[in-house]
């Protein structure tokens, strides 16, 4: 079993309690900015816990507060520290009791440099866009309906992009989309409006955030 996603679109406690109720044996392995987690499940208990310098019970609290990351699931637990057997229920249970009690603040995160409704604002030759931050954080979707790529796939395309720049043109059938990437990191794909052209598209969003299509 192999799960890649990011937890601006499913959240943490979601995604353990769901693999815990169909009883799985396997790895989460998480990352926001500089943190990042891991949590082993063995048939549906879960056995270890880090996030962060926490281990155990106390990880699973503080994974459980992230608004936004990336996540991937692989199969098995070969590695579990074996230090913990308990049921995720009770687990996200206390987690939530300290979250609404304030023991435990969700952790901040910088705010977007990019507002995707302002991009289409400046950008006339686009119809529609999704944004994210290249961690899988603060996902910003307007996409039309028929665009054959859409924001869940955004967070693994830029796992996939790297620290690549530039922009890339996707043509379809009834759909043209540019993938691109802001100086702050942040990726953005485009639909254009139909009946404008590609190259004016792509010289608007590069006037916005700093990129230019391939000669």
């Amino acid at each position: 079993m192999f799960l890649q996603g990011s937890f601006a679109l499913i959240s943490p406690a979601a995604l353990i309690q769901t693999l815990c109720q169909e009883q799985r044996t396997v790895t989460i392995t998480a990352s926001r900015g500089n943190g990042t987690a891991r949590i082993w499940i063995i048939e549906g208990l879960v056995v270890g816990a880090r996030c962060n310098e926490h281990t155990d019970e106390e990880a699973l609290y503080r994974l459980a507060q992230w608004a936004d990351g990336m996540f991937t699931v692989s199969g098995g637990a070969e590695d579990a520290p074996m230090t913990m057997e308990a049921e995720a229920e009770t687990l996200l249970l206390e987690a939530a009791r300290r979250r609404d009690e304030g023991d435990l603040a969700p952790p901040p995160h910088a705010p977007a440099d990019l507002r995707l409704d302002q991009i289409l604002a400046d950008c006339p030759a686009l119809s529609g866009g999704a944004l994210v931050r290249s961690d899988g954080a603060s996902i910003m979707s307007g996409m039309p309906v028929s665009a054959p790529l859409v924001a869940t796939s955004l967070a693994v395309i830029g796992v996939a992009l790297g620290n690549t720049s530039g922009m890339a043109a996707y043509i379809g059938p009834g759909q043209r989309l540019l993938l691109t990437r802001s100086a702050a990191g942040h990726i953005l794909l485009a639909a254009v409006r139909p009946g404008e052209g590609l190259g004016e598209a792509g010289a608007q969003l590069e006037r916005i955030v700093g990129t230019a299509l391939p000669a």
